[in-house]
């Protein structure tokens, strides 16, 4: 066992060693990735009696219910759990340990997180997947950096390694995952290395190999190989991408004033009722359009292969918006990723349709916009 001491201990086996366990940090990754989506979805499959991710065919009884009661159990567990209703670690808490808390990160913190978000998304909950998997994630890499007793630098590498190796299993997509990885958990180092990043690419593709292995090979969206693009478009793909900034810049406004009506209207109701508020909005919103419910991912692609009419695009987009800040601002959940995704799709699908009644020599293909 000499060889494998050397490897452990010496100096110069030092980016090996960070390829390795970024590695296996990713594979860990991946598996967990794997459990928590068959965990939200078996959920969901038993009491909204829907198939996956898709919740539009459920009965309008459960579709109220099951939101309600769904917040008002995270609302017991998450004041039981870390004694506040509301606010489940998340993204913000993993920058968080990269930048104060040198990579730190507590695996029952992670746990609870983990069974508050499985139980906010199998109950409806109009939030995303990708937030509490990054939270797993670098939970996996905070900790095993902390088992094998690596300085501050290799932890955080490590945290980033799960971030990555989190969201490529998300999406079966290990660029995606990288690219996250670059812009949230290795922000805060000095430079961005081979010796930083070479981990951090490994742990990608190994959580999306294992994702693909288990769950196939699919990716969360299927767009069309070739797209009818016209030159002219550019100009509205720009107008596009400043419609999606100032809808983004409202929608933090929106948060932000949420959180302080908050404060200030429910500061005489106890903090683990409000979840409960959150679900019951909730299920009246999914007795008009049921699509407002979950991750979204399903109405995502609905909405770019032109399943919907406009004024259906037009209200699932306005009722999503208010779906997704209910359950931030009342603590229901704590991923925005897919969500985004979705309204970002609605938006871009809906300003396709005016660009091309606007100006008709436009190819017209929606998804050109929708993709954006």
């Amino acid at each position: 066992m000499k060889w494998l001491t050397q490897i452990l201990t010496d100096s110069r086996w030092a980016l090996g060693r960070r390829l390795i366990i970024g590695t296996l940090i990713g594979i860990a990754t991946g598996f967990a990735a794997v459990g928590f989506r068959f965990a939200f979805s078996f959920i969901g499959e038993v009491l909204l009696k829907s198939e996956g991710e898709g919740i539009a065919q459920a009965h309008p009884i459960l579709l109220f219910c099951v939101p309600a009661f769904g917040g008002l159990a995270v609302g017991l567990l998450t004041w039981a759990f870390f004694g506040r209703g509301g606010g489940i670690p998340g993204v913000a808490d993993v920058v968080l340990a990269q930048t104060r808390d040198r990579g730190v990160m507590r695996w029952l913190d992670a746990g609870k997180a983990a069974v508050l978000n499985i139980l906010a998304l199998g109950t409806g909950a109009s939030v995303g997947r990708e937030g509490p998997l990054v939270h797993l994630g670098a939970t996996l890499g905070s900790v095993g950096g902390g088992f094998l007793q690596v300085d501050d630098t290799n932890r955080r590498i490590y945290v980033a390694c799960g971030v990555a190796a989190g969201v490529a299993a998300s999406f079966n997509a290990p660029l995606a995952g990288l690219f996250f990885a670059i812009e949230i958990a290795l922000g805060g180092l000095t430079s961005l290395s081979l010796a930083a990043l070479g981990p951090v690419v490994l742990a990608a593709i190994a959580g999306t190999l294992v994702n693909r292995n288990i769950l196939g090979t699919e990716s969360a969206f299927e767009i069309a190989a070739t797209l009818n693009l016209s030159i002219w478009e550019f100009p509205a793909f720009l107008l596009l991408g400043l419609v999606c900034a100032a809808v983004s810049i409202s929608f933090l406004n929106l948060v932000k004033q949420g959180w302080r009506l908050r404060a200030q209207v429910l500061r005489r109701v106890p903090s683990w009722m409000h979840p409960a508020f959150a679900g019951i909005a909730l299920g009246l919103m999914a007795l008009l359009m049921p699509e407002v419910l979950g991750v979204g991912y399903e109405a995502t692609f609905k909405s770019l292969s032109g399943e919907y009419s406009d004024a259906y695009l037009l209200g699932l987009l306005v009722l999503k918006i208010c779906a997704v800040l209910v359950c931030l601002v009342l603590g229901f959940g704590s991923g925005i990723f897919s969500p985004s995704l979705m309204i970002g799709a609605l938006i871009g699908v809906l300003f396709g349709q005016v660009a091309t009644q606007v100006a008709p020599y436009l190819p017209g293909d929606m998804i050109n916009y929708g993709a954006d």
